[in-house]
């Protein structure tokens, strides 16, 4: 294989320097030559094959105003005395120079062995003097891509010159993302390709700084970059793997691998047909029936014989999926009595209907939240970015803190495994609970018409708001149900109830509780304090079982160890 390089006026022929035959130098790097190398036939000039193979033009954190171009003493580039700027040796060989301002690196420096995958690790101490700081000092940190301080001194690797923060001393090698199926890598992101010296980040879309570090994935079918603090507001499990389906068992994965006209789906007894076009104005009422998120646009399935609705999504969720972070399965079960009752791990909501269950360790999620888990993100129609499944912790200092629901102004979050939804590009953070709100809701208690769900405050002058359920003052700069036509506005708890999830009015026999039949109601946060419980004797508040005799006043409630209804509860 023949090479013309452009440090040396003859062709260079690749061959094999072996051991015991003569000791040559690298013309490149001042070493001796063994294994794959370029040699002139001509001359007594030899290159290492990774010598020979150096880029041109390379963008380089140690001068980050211009590109470093390669250059030789052969090619007159340099004169004698040159030494180099990091090491201060003298430089022999190769080196990268910058043609504007004279700043040169010889090539071990412009690619220390800790950075570009030798044996070498970082060695990090704190840099205690400003004045021991390369020129541009701590602008920035190489590792996060976040700004420097004045009131902190940076850690500095004594091989590499790489200023990080303290706290990211500590950053994780490998993530896993529900945004990318392949596990990601931290890089110190040396720019070597002067075609492509920027990328944006995946996440958020804004660009990722020249000369910083970021997670790459380095599958050679990815491009996939993202910024340190976006990988790590939406970091699965730092060790474990990602949130991906098991293999497929019993009935496995639904035959409803692509969007077929019509299928037949095990939640409803009618075939189902593929919508893919609508109405004006019939968006309002979509909603899944099997997962009770909203529908925002087709396609989705559509039954013709009643108004059961199928997300496409839905269609295709397997029945075993692995839950990242967890190490047991969860399987898609069907209520087997009507009676049964489950809480949901993640919105902690009662439910009524199908769910994933943990046989191991009884603990259960709703199909609707498992459904955007699954996916990692939904587009939510209160906000033009998606909406990505982050967990409530900090991995670095001030990174992945819940900064409070925007729907409900809570900063605590329900949710048992610690999740919510996030925005990778503005401070904009969701409950599940919340985000699932239906956009449409039609009570003729409190109005004849329809309540809309409002995401931006009313700007009618008022210096306050107030329920029209509970009378209690509103925050208008929170979401809330409203009516146009009778200028009718309610907090969605108010509206909805505290189980919205719920069949109630059924009616049960509990013949070790009560000799009567009894209805599963809600009492209502309104009607505060309820009645007292029959068995604990607190008052009622949420699901209750109430006796239908008019004549009886028996009431308990429905879910606590008050009733043995508790034993249909799972995930409690």
């Amino acid at each position: 294989m023949e090479l013309q390089h452009s440090s040396h006026a003859h062709p260079l022929i690749l061959s094999d320097q072996k051991e015991g035959e003569d000791v040559l130098l690298c013309c490149g790097c001042n070493q001796t030559v063994s294994g794959p190398n370029y040699s002139c036939t001509s001359c007594t000039y030899h290159l290492h094959q990774r010598c020979a193979e150096l880029p041109q033009k390379i963008y380089s954190l140690f001068h980050t105003n211009h590109p470093l171009f390669l250059s030789s003493s052969e090619m007159g580039t340099h004169g004698d005395g040159v030494t180099c700027r990091l090491c201060d040796k003298s430089c022999e060989g190769f080196v990268y120079s910058c043609s504007k301002c004279g700043f040169r690196v010889d090539i071990s420096c412009a690619f220390p062995s800790c950075l570009y995958g030798g044996n070498q690790k970082h060695q990090f101490f704190p840099l205690l003097s400003s004045s021991a700081s390369r020129s541009e000092g701590f602008d920035y940190c190489n590792a996060c891509g976040g700004m420097g301080s004045t009131f902190e001194f940076p850690y500095v690797c004594t091989f590499c010159q790489l200023m990080v923060h303290r706290d990211c001393l500590n950053l994780a090698p490998t993530l896993n993302i529900l945004q990318h199926p392949h596990p990601i890598f931290h890089t110190y992101a040396v720019a070597v390709d002067p075609e492509n010296p920027y990328r944006n980040c995946d996440i958020c879309g804004e660009k990722i700084k020249k000369y910083t570090g970021a997670y790459h994935c380095p599958e050679p079918s990815c491009d996939f970059d993202v910024h340190v603090r976006c990988a790590l507001q939406f970091v699965t499990h730092l060790s474990g793997l990602n949130l991906k389906p098991f293999p497929d068992v019993h009935e496995g994965k639904l035959e409803v691998e692509k969007l077929e006209s019509k299928i037949k789906h095990f939640s409803h007894e009618h075939e189902l047909s593929l919508v893919n076009k609508s109405s004006d104005g019939d968006e309002d009422h979509w909603n899944c029936d099997f997962c009770k998120l909203p529908i925002l646009s087709p396609p989705f399935y559509s039954c013709k014989e009643c108004h059961f609705l199928l997300d496409k999504g839905c269609a295709k969720l397997s029945k075993r999926i692995k839950y990242r972070g967890h190490e047991h399965p969860f399987t898609l079960q069907a209520p087997t009595i009507d009676d049964e009752v489950f809480v949901c791990l993640i919105c902690r909501h009662y439910y009524h209907g199908y769910f994933y269950r943990c046989e191991q360790c009884d603990i259960t999620v709703d199909a609707g939240c498992m459904k955007i888990v699954v996916d990692g993100s939904i587009q939510h129609q209160s906000h033009d970015h998606l909406l990505f499944v982050a967990k409530y912790e900090s991995h670095v200092s001030g990174v992945g803190l819940f900064v409070g629901c925007k729907a409900c102004g809570h900063r605590k979050n329900p949710s048992v495994m610690d999740e919510y939804l996030r925005c990778g590009s503005c401070q904009f953070d969701l409950h599940f609970s919340c985000a699932r709100q239906p956009r449409k809701i039609t009570n003729d208690r409190y109005d004849k018409h329809p309540l809309f769900l409002t995401y931006h405050p009313l700007d009618d002058g008022c210096d306050e708001y107030y329920c029209r359920i509970c009378e209690n003052t509103r925050n208008n700069d929170l979401w809330f149900y409203y009516c146009k036509e009778c200028d009718l506005d309610a907090h969605g708890g108010c509206l909805r109830g505290q189980c919205p999830y719920l069949r109630l009015g059924g009616t049960y026999t509990l013949d070790d509780v009560h000799p009567h039949s009894l209805t599963l109601k809600e009492w209502e946060l309104i009607n505060w304090p309820g009645p007292p419980c029959h068995e604990c004797h607190q008052p009622c508040y949420g699901p209750v079982y109430e006796c239908t005799d008019p004549e009886c006043d028996f009431i308990i409630h429905a879910f606590k160890r008050c009733s043995h209804m508790s034993q249909y509860i799972y995930g409690k």
